[in-house]
C-alpha cells in the first residue's frame, strides 16, 4: 500500500509541475489529481496478480514470438 501511495504522489507532483511549466492541460489541481487517479488503473491491474505484473513489466523483445 505504501508503494502504491508513493507512486500516486510522485505522479501527482510530476503532473502538477508539468501543469505549472506548460499551462493549459489542466484547469485546476483537482483536474491534475483526477488524471493521476484515472490513469493509474493500469498500474492497479498489473499489481493485482503476479503473472500480470511479470507480463506487464517484461520488455517486449524478451517475449516469445507467440506472445506478441
Amino acid at each position: 500500500m505504501v508503494t502504491r501511495n508513493a507512486m500516486l504522489m510522485i505522479r501527482f507532483m510530476v503532473y502538477l509541475a508539468e501543469a505549472i511549466v506548460k499551462p493549459g492541460r489542466f484547469a485546476t489541481i483537482l483536474d491534475v489529481w483526477h488524471h493521476v487517479q484515472t490513469s493509474n488503473a493500469v498500474n492497479d491491474i498489473l499489481a493485482g496478480s503476479p503473472s500480470l505484473k511479470g507480463a506487464g513489466h517484461q520488455h517486449y523483445h524478451q517475449r516469445q514470438p507467440y506472445d506478441r
